[in-house]
């Protein structure tokens, strides 16, 4: 294992990059996986979507439960209860963590009256502005009473009083379209691989969290060859690349291990050398010594002060030099961003040359005016318009067509980002005729711009639209969504 401190020292790390303890630090938070947790994070505190998270094994999904179970706990308008699905979790066990986690007392231990309770609490903390999240890791592993139970209380809740909930499984382990109805209210979200440079990024990671703080040890074609033989699976990135370091260790140790016997021997000659003459030189000291009856004279505590009392004004001095430096310079930058050079007397020249034959050209055009007979028009006074004023005149307020849609008709929202140029490059490469907007809203306390497409006048035509689209797994699926929420959210 890593552990070993002959690999350790190779490397130059502190501690075992990959130990459980790092692991449970590190986040890929780079690429299509911030966005990811972006996404959920926005759907966490707006949507009334399921939200299941699928990948196989080793794809990183506890980490990014981890990362999301932090950041929600951050806000202060959520209530956030997050665990690890067991298959020996029941029903009732399940809603009593729910309300201890909400800080409700559950006064109950059958399933229907616990979920009265939850849902009548959960409606009047709604009125205060709280909102309650459901974040599963292991969702696979709960039983079928657990999953309706969820269900169950999640089902015909308004949507602005609904409560949160996301779910991380295994592909393929459960059908959970069984369980969450209608299938359209589930949101599914596929974790792709990592590509060659988040694998790098992945590792860098890793080892900074280890002590190496200059990038990994590792050169490019290195990097490209732990990530081919890992296919960017996070996983199988950790064990490819412990694996590979182990192999570099050992073949370096064998390697230093054929030290010839003459080092060794002239290594042992100069520590003999060194010792005999400091034994030497202490003789002949305590012969000086003895020669002065063994006299020493102590430093005395007033120089010591004075060598303290000297060192600090040197050092406010030199900090002093150091700011006057600092002002000089800036002094000298000042001068040169505001001062200009004088021009040049074949330049003035120039410029008088030009300004005469200016004023010529005036004097000419003025001469053909005078000529000119009275077919001249007058232009009245009241056409006269700055540039300004005929500028703000040609440019009439008008309010983005989802502002002025009405309240009871559905539009898709398809993407979210906090960078602007993101989500208008996702309207670029998305081929559709229907009508496509970005508009800003706050996430975060940051930016959030939020891609919606269409105008649909109810949730069966956009449901319609949404099936002719030709989105990528790691896109997302697509949230339908009422004009009212759109408006409120901005």
């Amino acid at each position: 294992m890593l552990e070993e401190q002959a690999v350790l020292d190779f490397y130059g790390l502190s501690s075992n990059p990959f130990s459980s303890e790092i692991c449970r630090k590190v986040f890929c938070g780079f690429g299509k996986r911030h966005q990811t947790l972006e996404q959920i994070l926005h759907l966490n505190q707006f949507s009334h979507l399921t939200i299941l998270i699928l990948a196989p094994h080793g794809f990183g999904k506890t980490s990014l439960f981890n990362q999301l179970k932090s950041q929600l706990n951050s806000l202060d308008t959520l209530k956030v209860a997050a665990f690890k699905g067991k298959p020996e979790l029941s029903a009732v066990k399940l809603l009593t963590d729910l309300a201890s986690s909400w800080g409700m007392a559950a006064t109950s231990d059958t399933v229907e009256e616990l979920l009265r309770q939850l849902r009548k609490y959960n409606l009047a903390q709604s009125a205060l502005g709280n909102r309650h999240v459901i974040a599963i890791d292991d969702a696979d592993c709960l039983g079928a009473d657990v999953l309706e139970a969820l269900q169950e209380l999640r089902a015909g809740l308004p949507e602005e009083q609904s409560i949160g909930l996301t779910l991380f499984a295994q592909e393929g382990l459960v059908e959970f379209r069984d369980y969450f109805r209608p299938a359209s209210d589930l949101h599914i979200i596929h974790l792709p691989a990592l590509n060659s440079r988040e694998t790098m990024q992945l590792l860098q990671e890793y080892f900074s969290h280890a002590g190496l703080k200059k990038g990994v040890p590792f050169s490019t074609d290195e990097i490209e060859k732990l990530y081919l033989a890992s296919e960017g699976v996070p996983g199988e990135i950790k064990r490819v690349t412990l694996a590979y370091m182990q192999e570099q260790a050992n073949s370096s140790g064998t390697t230093q291990n054929k030290l010839p016997w003459l080092h060794v021997a002239a290594v042992g000659l100069i520590v003999v050398t060194v010792v005999g003459s400091f034994l030497y030189q202490n003789q002949t000291q305590l012969s000086d010594t003895q020669r002065t009856n063994q006299v020493q004279i102590p430093i005395e505590s007033s120089v010591a002060e004075r060598l303290a009392e000297a060192a600090a004004k040197v050092e406010q001095r030199q900090a002093q030099i150091s700011i006057e430096e600092d002002g000089i310079a800036s002094a000298k930058l000042d001068l040169e961003i505001t001062s200009e050079p004088d021009e040049k007397p074949d330049e003035r020249v120039q410029l008088e040359s030009t300004e005469q034959k200016a004023e010529a050209a005036t004097q000419t055009e003025n001469k053909l005016a005078e000529t000119q007979d009275s077919k001249t028009v007058e232009v009245p006074a009241t056409a006269t318009a700055t540039p300004n004023e005929n500028k703000t005149a040609a440019k009439p307020q008008i309010k983005p067509w989802y502002e002025t849609a009405p309240s009871n008709e559905f539009t898709v929202q398809l993407f979210g980002t906090h960078q602007k140029e993101t989500a208008q490059t996702f309207i670029q490469n998305l081929q559709t005729p229907d009508t496509t907007s970005v508009y800003e809203t706050m996430h975060n306390n940051k930016d959030w711009y939020v891609v919606i497409m269409g105008q649909y006048p109810s949730k069966e035509a956009a449901q319609s639209a949404v099936s002719k689209l030709s989105l990528k797994p790691s896109d997302g699926q697509p949230w339908i969504r009422s004009f009212q929420s759109i408006r409120d959210s901005l």
